[in-house]
């Protein structure tokens, strides 16, 4: 019924990623590409029923209906919480730069009294207070070269394990270095070996529980010998319930390499949240410093009291409580919120891959930038409901285990951490796919969540997205990628050294480098692949037109990991009446 239906859709912020679209026969209008035998009900947008193509026989059931996802008009969504969002994020730095100075100031001249009454509040975070000042007194002293007190003897003692002033700064650019190379290094020889690195990570997770059973069994540890020799017999079964499935695994992530490969843009976007939380943190710390130590966040007390307790600030006032908690929900909130707008962008620019591949095939192709902009821009709102909901989760959790030394109601207590713990992994893991569908069609929070979960269940894909092998196997990538910047850090450090002293030093940053960075690229395609199975489920013929060798692939292993899963493919609707309006649509009926 829409076979003679052309339309198309544009935005100034470039079409959401879950428009699909062909080409023409001018090639310059995108159109709407229905597959055969589903019909689109004309009455109700977006829902899609299979018409056999045959007769199928009366009184069978009828396949399974949901609602497709399509492209949503470019508005903002979730707006009060992107609103609620910005507010806080303000009022953090406005104190930052209000009282901050005067809050670093107290702190030096007596942070251990702080630190004392945050402690309760922050556990072992408060005693980064105490030490701040030592640290780098200790630190500079190394280079001190005007300390007259010091004896010539001692000098040339402190001097011997002083590195040279080369070392570091080599050390430093090699460990930066090595970590991005090896992992474009990494990318070619996982596309090309997916499916032996998978296998390869099942193998060393079984060996090295059985290395460590054997280890425990000889120094007569035998509680831990018997866990570990529990753990090995569970992989084993593991192992061989999934080996069937390493081969669609495997297609899954060429394809996700594939598209990452073809838009390295996007590795910008989760680098630079690096920066964005670092550059958040010290701002969030100078925040809390400063409010925390003003007069109105204790509790203030005679002189008798003070004199007696030897402290004569006072605890934390309830307001002082409440604003601690404010700030602890700050804090988690806008690191949750920073990953969201990566995840979300990954989700567009692999969407645009799928449906429109010129759109997304240069390094900072057009589909990196509107995804990065829509993400901060319509789909923020969205990220930011969905981000707060885990953020409050851990902000609960956070207050169990600060009050894990009470001894009073322990045992609910573990209880109910024990609930946050798993509450906050289901948040996330919901998240996780809600966002996709937020970057692909620009959903509202939850119309994405709901949508998406629907999407699998119909399709009988729970299962299929439950699936850990390839987050297994890019964990025992990275940890690869940091044992050899570890030892091109040592190798680079003893040039610039000539002596061993500070090489367990350049080896341990080398490996702590490469192991962050790595995890940061493959943090990419783990996203990229979440994002490929959600499109997978959506739309394979599009997948089939403009992708065939991996569509082939990934078709060819489908039916030996997943026999009872249904995959048919799902006709195209793009909506006519409630896409763009006004100067960023324009529309073309034939």
């Amino acid at each position: 019924p829409t076979a003679d239906k052309k339309t198309s859709i544009m935005s100034s912020k470039g079409h959401y990623a879950g428009v699909p679209s062909s080409k023409d026969d001018s090639g310059l209008t995108p159109v709407a590409s229905p597959v055969e035998p589903f019909q689109i009900d004309d009455e109700e947008e977006g829902e899609f029923t299979n018409d056999g193509g045959s007769s199928a026989g009366a009184g069978l059931p009828s396949p399974p209906q949901w609602t497709k996802g399509t492209v949503q008009a470019p508005q903002y969504r979730d707006v009060w919480f992107a609103v609620a969002f910005v507010v806080q994020a303000l009022a953090v730095f406005g104190a930052a730069v209000g009282l901050g100075a005067a809050g670093l100031s107290a702190v030096q001249d007596g942070g251990g009294g702080l630190q004392r009454r945050l402690e309760p509040y922050l556990g072992d975070r408060g005693r980064v207070l105490e030490s701040f000042d030592d640290d780098a007194a200790q630190f500079a002293s190394l280079y001190d070269d005007d300390n007259t007190n010091v004896s010539p003897s001692a000098s040339e003692t402190a001097s011997e394990g002083v590195p040279s002033e080369a070392f570091l700064p080599l050390v430093i650019l090699a460990s930066l270095a090595s970590g991005p190379a090896l992992t474009i290094v990494a990318l070619g020889y996982m596309s090309r070996n997916a499916a032996g690195l998978i296998e390869a990570s099942l193998y060393l997770s079984i060996g090295l529980n059985a290395f460590a059973f054997l280890v425990a069994l000889v120094t007569g540890l035998l509680p831990s010998a018997i866990i570990h020799a529990i753990f090995a017999v569970i992989l084993v079964l593991y192992a061989k319930s999934v080996w069937h499935r390493i081969p669609y695994a495997a297609a899954n992530l060429r394809s996700a390499i594939t598209a990452v490969r073809s838009n390295m843009g996007v590795a910008l976007v989760a680098f630079g949240a690096v920066p964005a939380t670092m550059v958040w943190f010290a701002v969030w710390t100078f925040a809390f410093i400063g409010v925390m130590s003003t007069d109105f966040m204790r509790e203030q007390i005679d002189e008798e009291d003070a004199s007696v307790g030897g402290n004569d600030q006072g605890e934390i006032s309830a307001l002082g409580g409440f604003v601690i908690f404010m700030f602890l929900l700050s804090f988690y909130w806008t690191n949750q919120v920073i990953n969201g707008v990566v995840r979300t962008t990954i989700a567009g620019v692999i969407g645009t891959w799928w449906f429109s591949p010129l759109e997304a095939s240069s390094f900072c192709s057009s589909a990196v930038r509107d995804s990065l902009s829509r993400s901060t821009t319509y789909s923020f709102g969205s990220i930011c409901f969905g981000s707060l909901i885990v953020a409050i989760i851990q902000v609960m959790r956070n207050s169990l285990e600060r009050a894990r030394n009470d001894r009073n109601g322990g045992m609910l207590r573990c209880i109910a951490h024990c609930l946050l713990v798993w509450i906050e992994r289901l948040a996330e893991y919901f998240n996780k796919w809600a966002f996709i569908y937020v970057g692909l069609y620009g959903y509202s929070y939850v119309e994405a969540g709901k949508n998406v979960m629907t999407l699998f269940k119909e399709r009988g894909w729970t299962a299929i997205i439950s699936d850990n092998l390839v987050n297994r196997m890019l964990a025992l990538v990275s940890f690869a990628i940091g044992l050899i910047s570890a030892f091109v850090c040592v190798l680079v450090g003893f040039i610039a050294e000539g002596k061993g002293g500070w090489l367990g030093f350049a080896a341990l940053l080398g490996f702590f480098m490469g192991l962050f960075l790595s995890l940061i690229m493959m943090g990419v395609l783990s996203s990229s692949v979440d994002a490929i199975i959600v499109c997978y489920a959506e739309a394979p013929a599009e997948f089939r037109e403009n992708h065939p060798e991996l569509h082939a692939e990934m078709e060819g292993t489908w039916s030996a990991a997943w026999p009872d899963a249904t995959l048919t493919p799902v006709a195209v609707a793009v909506p006519l009446g409630g896409g763009l309006t006004g100067s960023d649509q324009k529309r073309s009926l034939d």
